[in-house]
Parts: structure tokens; C-alpha cells; sequence
């Protein structure tokens, strides 16, 4: 059994709350300006939202646009998240309305709203408006209507008029100095920001996915690696811009840039968006949509991010540039000679680690440790770890051999040298093992200039064996033997259906 309270939240605000699994229902208090929606939210607390009824129809109002908005507050140690759901109405007309009592299912428990009544009164004229006729864009002159109208005319369509909104288009570029080193990543995210309001007036235009692609070619420059997140759906987050101001923020574009030259400048130019937005009816009038759709463009500023060249250096032009960390491990130490070893070596941090390379075959010497194609797995991690770099890790995996025993330094099997942009200079990962290898030393055979697997036994083995082959058998044969075998299994099974037909009888 539910536990409902009912009680007013701000002037003619009612509420009515599940005390047991933080639910309300909040109607928005009058009296309401007939060009602005009337709000019925559904506020969740402290538990996910499993399912959800419809909203209620109300009489003397028309049902538009719906919007869902997270926001997670911590005290102390204890973080809260509220999901909120609002749905919105649009009033035919003004004058006293009645609100009945309605239910609304969450999560499979009803929360009722025991019913009141709210006062929808003329326009608001805080804000400077414009008026605009149908099918005429905002700021344009309305057509002359003057003299008696036609004994046929069909009735006047309502007067629109355009709300001012708050919707602007931020480009946010990082680092915040705007200059990186050549290889060094940039991390763009394209923001779009709104009012809670204009939900009501506001919405992305149907082709808003064909636009979506062309910005994202527009965005990325040239000569650049891109790094990109998983997609993920486009939903709000709650910002304050000015501690009496409240947002909402669309992420519609994240990637991070990494310049693969210092011959110029990052350009990111200035992104348009259009959207789609409404022109309410001056007055309401039951039966039509009372809005006019419009198109509403919002653009960025342009960017411009300098690139550095690396300083001198012999492999300046293949080192990877990030803040790397190493970590390496063997499945065997200490392990005989000539017996195979797993090694796996983990590169990991902020930056580029694409670029990560080690040569191929790894090897110390004819008589020392050898490694053959190593086996790579990345795991990228996203959201980057630094201001401009995605980060995450690179694992690699050998298969150790080492020809002779004792104890062998790793570090010179394998070396990583790579620019860190945060100290502005050259670095050197080096393998910090000494493995250790039993057994008695192969005695070595082969000519100086052999290659390193000219002592393997295996490979010795190769040359003692016959290089004679056996006769291939004749077609001729071969049809003899499919013939007879054919032949035996319809005996075969001639003689099981004869076993059946005489059970039968």
C-alpha cells in the first residue's frame, strides 16, 4: 500500500509523493500565460525507473512535448539521483481550468494526484516578441489585410507569434592554451544549450542525422588521427552556467584530434545547426495545433589550434607522444632452454597508443633470447584520460625462446622510446626483468652469419628426414574402389529393408 501525502510546493503548486520509493507528481503552479505549457513531472529518487504509464489527457488543453532530465547531487558521501520526467500541455484558451484526479503507474506502483483546478490568464508581455502571420518567417512585414473580407472567406487563422529562446552552439576545444605538440591529442566536443523552457518552442530538425554526418566530416581536420567514442544516445545533462541559471546541455559530437604534422595550425571552422522551432498562436483555439513550425540556426565560433613540432631527436618522426606507464610479466621463471615462455608487456596512459611499435622479430643475438610476432590487444579507454588524449592500454604478447642458459636482462630485448608532452622532452621504457634459464648450453654448429634458428633441432631434424614420396594411386583405381564401396552399402541396405518387410509379414 502506497503512502501519499499531498501538499504545495510554491504557489498554487501540488504534489503528490510516495513516501516509500521517492516518487512525486508535480503540477506546475498558476496562474499559468496562456502561450506557456502547463508542466506535469514525474520525479524518481533513489531508484531506477522500470516502467512508466501515459500521462493524462486533459480536457480544455492539448498534449505536446515530453523531456527527461537526470540530476545527481552529493552530500557528503551520500550521492542522490533524480530522474525527472515532465510532460507538457498547451491550453485552448483562457479562464479557470479543472483539473481531475488522475494515476500515474511507476515502476508497476500507482501515484495518484487527488485533482485541483489552475488559472490560465492573457499572454505574458515580460519579454519582447514578434509577431509573425502563417507562413511568413519572423521579422518579415504581414500582408496587407485591409478592406471587408470576401462574403466566402474562410475564417482568419491565429496570429503567431516567436518566443525569444536561449539555445547556443559551443565548440569546446582542449587544452585550454590552444597549442599542442605534433602527435600530442586535442579533444573536441560540440555542446548544444538550451533552456528548460524552450523545450516548449524547440526541437531537432527531422534531417538532424543528415546534418549530424556533414558536421562531423566538417569538424575533423586534416592531417589528423581520430579517435572516436562508441556511439551512444544524445541525452541532456543539467549545467549552471551562473548560480541562478539552470541548462541543458546536448553532447552531439566528441572525438579526439592527434595532429600528425607541425606544417600548420588545427582549424576547426565555425558549425552551423539547424533546428526546428515554433511560433505559438496568440490566442489558442481548440482543434488546431495553436503552433507554427519554423527554422531556428545556431552556430559556434571558429578555432584554431597551433601545433608544435617535436624537438630533435633520431626517431622524432616515429615516436609515439603521450604519458605512458609499463608494466610486463612471464608465465615462467625461471625456465629451461630452448623451452617457449609467454611474456606479455602492458603499455598504458594518456595519449596516442596506435603508434606503439616494436620491432619485429625481437632477438638479443644468435644465442640469446629470441621473440616471433607478438599478438596485440588495445583496450581503449573513453573518457580520455588527460585533457586531450584518450589514454587506456596496449597489451602485447610473446613467446620467449631463449638458446643458452643463464640470466638474461630483457631490457635489452626491448626499449620504447617516446615523447611526454607534459615534460616537454624524450623518454625510454625499458624492461626492468632478468630472466632466468636452466640447462646445458646448445653447442653451436653453424656459421657465424647463419641465421638464429640454424642450430634448432627441429630445423636438423628437417634434413635427416627422406625427401622420397609414394606413387599417387590411378584414376582407374580409384573408381574401382568408390565402385565397390557403393556397391557394398546398397547390399547393405537391400538386405535391412528385406529384415524390415519380413518383420512385417
Amino acid at each position: 500500500m502506497l503512502l501519499l501525502s499531498v501538499g504545495l510546493f510554491g504557489p498554487g503548486r501540488i504534489c503528490a509523493q510516495d513516501a516509500t520509493i521517492g516518487v512525486q507528481v508535480r503540477v506546475s503552479p498558476g496562474p499559468l500565460p496562456v502561450d506557456q505549457p502547463l508542466e506535469i513531472s514525474v520525479v524518481l529518487t533513489g531508484a531506477d525507473l522500470i516502467s512508466l504509464s501515459a500521462f493524462p489527457a486533459l480536457a480544455g488543453f492539448k498534449r505536446t512535448t515530453r523531456s527527461r532530465q537526470t540530476t545527481t547531487r552529493t552530500v557528503g558521501t551520500v550521492t542522490a539521483t533524480t530522474l525527472t520526467i515532465t510532460q507538457r500541455y498547451l491550453a485552448f484558451g483562457e479562464g479557470e481550468k479543472v483539473l481531475p484526479p488522475f494515476s500515474i503507474d511507476v515502476n508497476g506502483q500507482p501515484v495518484r494526484y487527488p485533482g485541483g483546478r489552475v488559472r490560465v490568464v492573457a499572454a505574458s508581455t515580460l519579454a519582447p516578441v514578434a509577431d509573425v502571420k502563417p507562413g511568413r518567417s519572423a521579422g518579415t512585414e504581414p500582408p496587407n489585410t485591409d478592406g471587408p473580407a470576401p462574403p466566402d472567406a474562410k475564417p482568419t487563422p491565429p496570429d503567431y507569434r516567436t518566443v525569444p529562446d536561449q539555445a547556443r552552439l559551443t565548440l569546446d576545444v582542449a587544452p585550454a592554451e590552444r597549442t599542442v605538440w605534433a602527435g600530442e591529442g586535442v579533444r573536441v566536443r560540440l555542446y548544444l544549450t538550451i533552456a528548460p523552457e524552450d523545450q516548449a518552442v524547440l526541437e531537432f530538425a527531422p534531417d538532424f542525422g543528415r546534418q549530424m554526418e556533414l558536421i562531423r566530416r566538417q569538424v575533423k581536420p586534416a592531417d589528423v588521427w581520430e579517435e572516436t567514442p562508441p556511439a551512444l544516445p544524445i541525452v541532456p545533462d543539467t549545467v549552471r552556467p551562473a548560480p541562478d541559471q539552470v541548462r541543458l546541455r546536448f553532447l552531439l559530437h566528441e572525438a579526439v584530434y592527434y595532429p600528425l604534422t607541425a606544417t600548420q595550425p588545427l582549424r576547426f571552422p565555425a558549425i552551423a545547426l539547424r533546428l526546428t522551432k515554433y511560433a505559438l498562436a496568440k490566442k489558442t483555439v481548440e482543434g488546431q495545433d495553436n503552433r507554427l513550425a519554423g527554422a531556428r540556426t545556431v552556430s559556434s565560433e571558429p578555432v584554431t589550434v597551433a601545433v608544435r613540432p617535436l624537438p630533435p631527436h633520431p626517431l622524432r618522426d616515429a615516436v609515439p607522444v603521450g604519458s605512458f606507464q609499463l608494466r610486463e610479466f612471464l608465465s615462467r621463471d625461471p625456465a629451461r632452454a630452448g623451452q617457449p615462455v609467454r611474456y606479455w608487456l602492458e603499455i598504458s596512459g594518456p595519449g596516442n597508443l596506435a603508434t606503439v611499435r616494436f620491432p619485429d622479430p625481437l632477438t638479443t643475438g644468435p644465442t640469446g633470447v629470441t621473440a616471433y610476432r607478438p599478438q596485440v590487444v588495445p583496450t581503449p579507454a573513453w573518457p580520455p584520460a588527460g585533457p586531450g588524449a584518450t589514454g587506456g592500454s596496449v597489451r602485447f604478447q610473446w613467446e620467449l625462446v631463449a638458446d643458452r642458459a643463464g640470466t638474461h636482462r630483457l631490457d635489452s630485448l626491448l626499449q620504447l622510446v617516446y615523447f611526454d608532452p607534459a615534460r616537454g622532452r624524450y623518454d625510454t621504457l625499458r624492461s626492468g626483468l632478468h630472466w632466468r634459464v636452466t640447462g646445458v648450453p646448445r653447442t653451436t654448429t653453424a656459421r657465424p652469419d647463419a641465421p638464429p634458428w640454424a642450430d634448432d633441432p627441429f630445423y636438423q631434424r628437417i634434413d635427416r628426414e627422406s625427401l622420397e614420396t609414394s606413387t599417387a594411386p590411378r584414376p582407374a583405381d580409384l573408381r574401382r574402389s568408390a565402385n565397390l564401396v557403393l556397391a557394398l552399402l546398397a547390399a547393405a541396405g537391400g538386405w535391412l529393408l528385406w529384415r524390415r518387410r519380413k518383420r512385417i509379414e
